[in-house]
């Protein structure tokens, strides 16, 4: 079984040379997704692990990570959306500071009808016994008017994991709660040099991801 302790890829600088934020789609569309996360999310380019690229890793290329599956899933169903996507390392490793959600004033005022919240495996160990009062704060404050679904961490996190869950209940929200890393085949092992790279969802990982996340959209949306 995968521990999150393993995994050695730094949980900050995720995004280096690269824009914290990208926008997928038609910023007409009648709908807004915000899909906020961390480097299986997005990871920008650090050849000193190896990790030249910038999408999610450990995806084999841009169309193989979660989000962008995930959006192909949305245009093969004829779900017109406009996404933004943003790394937000910072609010795992930042949310005890005072300012922390003027870091995400952008998402606030972008007030998405939907979000996907994938973030927690960076939090440091000292500070996850905050993980809930913080979440609880964030979430509002990122999705003002619409509905979050929630994921639970891909590699077990007890304390993280129950905040998120009992977060997502308390506002009767959507929670994905499965561990997907408990499928080995899931993570990227044996296709990267750096054990903390390797560990990161595999195709087959993000697939799994972004299905699960399309199929309660759908909900949202029916």
């Amino acid at each position: 079984m995968a521990n999150i302790n393993d995994n050695t890829v730094k949980g900050y600088d995720q995004l280096i040379a690269s824009n914290e934020r990208s926008f997928i789609g038609d910023k007409n569309a009648p709908l807004k997704i915000l899909i906020i996360g961390n480097s299986i999310t997005r990871h920008g380019p650090k050849p000193e692990i190896g990790w030249p690229y910038d999408w999610g890793m450990a995806a084999s290329c841009e169309e193989n990570d979660y989000v962008h599956k995930f959006v192909a899933k949305l245009n093969e169903n004829n779900i017109n959306a406009y996404v933004m996507v943003r790394q937000g390392w910072w609010w795992e490793r930042h949310y005890l500071d005072e300012d922390v959600l003027d870091h995400f004033d952008k998402e606030h005022e972008f007030d998405a009808d939907i979000v996907v919240f994938r973030l927690g495996e960076n939090i440091p160990k000292e500070n996850k016994e905050h993980c809930y009062e913080k979440l609880k704060e964030f979430a509002p404050f990122i999705c003002p008017n619409g509905k979050i679904v929630f994921t639970t961490c891909f590699w077990r996190a007890e304390i993280t994991d129950d905040a998120i869950r009992r977060v997502a209940k308390e506002r009767n929200e959507i929670c994905i709660d499965e561990c997907f890393s408990d499928d080995e085949s899931n993570m990227a092992l044996g296709k990267f040099e750096h054990r903390g790279v390797a560990m990161h969802p595999s195709d087959k990982g993000m697939e799994a991801i972004a299905s699960a996340i399309f199929e309660k959209v759908k909900i949202l949306l029916d």
